[in-house]
């Protein structure tokens, strides 16, 4: 639960999601690879953990 700050956020959603997007990669890749012959995807890729950046580091990316 969110008690004091955005970050408590992205730690449950890196709880929550990355487990789920795992074990479909995992569970289910026979089932993957046969709607890819009918529709072309790619793999869901993400990262092990949500990236964090500061303010000032965001600021920084948006003027680039």
């Amino acid at each position: 639960m969110i008690q004091n700050e955005y970050t408590e956020l992205m730690d449950m959603v890196d709880e929550l999601y990355l487990p789920i997007f795992t074990k479909i990669n995992k569970m289910f890749s026979e089932e993957l690879e046969v709607i890819r012959n009918h529709h072309s995807f790619e793999t869901l890729k993400f990262m092990p953990k949500t990236p964090r950046i500061s303010f000032e580091e965001g600021i920084q990316m948006l003027k680039i």
